[in-house]
């Protein structure tokens, strides 16, 4: 079908996604599969410029439209965008099970308003997912016709993806144990590829946090890392894995430019939110590993789905504090995961002095430094976003004790950062040992004292917890104790979307004797 001087009011089909990136990543698809056709494909979404847009839409006209639900609204309820869809014969909704839950469906449904009435014009329309809760069902059918049928693309006695990629859970002791034991599994990945003369897909990794303050904290600790000797211009320990991150307060051209990027890639670890989880293609991605149980079993599913594409292997790895342990296994019962004790980072009891092998005392100083080098006030996010996604936990006073362990011992803060009244009240916080309420904003004022990272509380500093099995001291100071800190407003590590933390600041200690 050939079609001329196309209009912006020639809509003949429209493909919603729920991200930028999926719909970026259709339309480029789409344009592929019409070039030569004179099919006009546009694509509308949030973070792009809406004028550009229309004036190209204006400009080229347009036959087939992919869009995310906020900029598609935006477009067909303004009156002097000149964008509508009068002719319409067909509409996709991709990942469907996400567009109709409770985050889009306000906004799905006034996209249903303005389009033609389908008593007056017939449409076909098609839903696309992995998956499609029950909770969901309900919109559904007011979407789709009355004799709507499913179908099955799994071929029968096909499993699928999250069933057949080996999948391993790893509980580590504390939060604090998080970040080495994830840097000790991406050495491990990357030397075992080094050194295999039959791999030919290095490694290449997504790891999922569920918020963007997870993601940028996880980053900044990852790009800061330094190799344990060889002077200034010693190489990365992680070289030459590229290391990048995606979330959601990325411009879209810096989000084009990562995912990009991470396309292209041989060896790359790319940190993200869930703006990649569904229906995202990165060619040869090897590990998916998420830390901290996800929102839900279907988002776990959709991680999965990352890796082990069409004839490719692939691992999923979920990482786990003791806290999450039963709530895991109720959420994601039935899910072929396995646990895993492979890793001696996750076991190390960090409130504790230990002796430990060289190369895993390297590993914890490697974070260390690097994550002392992460400013305050991304730190105290990181609380605050721990303390919202964990409440969830039977017992309150736990989930207290743990985060306070995480900060004296993982950060070495004598305090933990104060939580509003209204928080802690909100939470049933406010009664419990050891909570800070509001006493002071945490981004100013005096700050605590840098304590020990696996010494003794405040009797212990860094360097003095742990040795390694040459007798030198874990975290060997060559510094005077001042700390780097480059300010700024950046969020933590462990949470939702909507900024929450991981991450600590340790200050190094003079040389200590054993």
């Amino acid at each position: 079908m050939k079609f001329e001087r196309a209009r912006a009011s020639d809509i003949r089909a429209i493909i919603i996604s729920p991200t930028r990136e999926l719909a970026e990543q259709i339309a480029v698809e789409a344009r592929r599969i019409t070039r030569s056709t004179g099919i006009k494909v546009q694509v509308a979404t949030g973070g792009s410029s809406k004028r550009m847009m229309l004036a190209q839409m204006q400009r080229e006209g347009c036959h087939l439209l992919v869009a995310t639900p906020g900029r598609l609204n935006d477009l067909l309820t303004d009156p002097y965008s000149k964008v509508s869809a009068p002719d319409l014969s067909c509409l996709v909704l991709d990942e469907a099970d996400r567009l109709l839950d409770a985050g889009f469906a306000d906004e799905i449904e006034e996209v249903m308003r303005s389009l033609p009435d389908i008593r007056m014009k017939d449409r076909q329309t098609l839903l696309f997912s992995a998956t499609v809760p029950r909770e969901v069902m309900g919109l559904v059918r007011r979407t789709l016709k009355d004799d709507f049928q499913f179908v099955q693309t799994i071929q029968k006695g096909e499993q699928a993806t999250h069933e057949k990629v080996p999948q391993k859970v790893v509980e580590v002791g504390g939060l604090e144990n998080l970040m080495p034991a994830l840097l000790e599994l991406c050495k491990r990945e990357i030397e075992k590829n080094a050194l295999s003369s039959n791999t030919t897909m290095p490694f290449k990794a997504l790891v999922y946090f569920s918020s963007t303050a997870n993601v940028e904290l996880a980053t900044k600790i990852f790009e800061n890392l330094k190799a344990s000797s060889g002077g200034l211009y010693a190489k990365h320990p992680l070289w030459p894995t590229e290391i990048s991150q995606m979330h959601g307060k990325l411009t879209q051209q810096q989000r084009t430019r990562v995912s990009e990027r991470f396309r292209r890639a041989k060896s790359a670890i790319m940190f993200s939110s869930d703006v990649t989880a569904r229906g995202m293609d990165f060619p040869n991605v090897t590990h998916v590993i998420q830390i901290g149980l996800p929102p839900d079993r279907d988002q776990y599913i959709h991680r999965i789905g990352r890796t082990g594409r069409g004839d490719k292997t692939g691992e999923g790895w979920l990482f786990i504090s003791s806290l999450e342990s039963r709530l895991t296994r109720r959420r994601l019962r039935g899910l072929p995961l396995q646990p895993d004790t492979s890793l001696e980072a996750a076991a190390v009891d960090m409130t504790r002095d230990a002796q430990l092998p060289a190369a895993m005392a390297t590993t914890l100083t490697q974070v260390v430094d690097a994550t002392k080098m992460v400013d305050r006030e991304t730190k105290v996010a990181a609380f605050m976003a721990m303390v919202g996604v964990m409440h969830g936990t039977d017992d309150k006073q736990d989930l207290i004790d743990t985060l306070n362990q995480w900060t004296r011992f993982g950060w070495g803060w004598e305090e933990p950062p104060s939580i509003s009244p209204k928080l802690a009240n909100t939470l049933g916080l406010s009664r419990l040992r050891g909570v800070v309420i509001g006493r002071r904003p945490d981004s100013d004022g005096p700050r605590p004292r840098q304590e020990g990272f696996g010494g003794r509380g405040l009797r212990d500093s860094f360097g003095g917890g742990f040795s390694r099995d040459d007798d030198r001291g874990f975290g060997d100071s060559r510094g005077s104790g001042r700390e780097r800190s480059s300010y700024g407003r950046d969020r933590g590590f462990g949470g939702r979307d909507d900024d929450r933390g991981f991450g600590g600041r340790y200050n190094r200690a003079p040389r200590q004797r054993y």
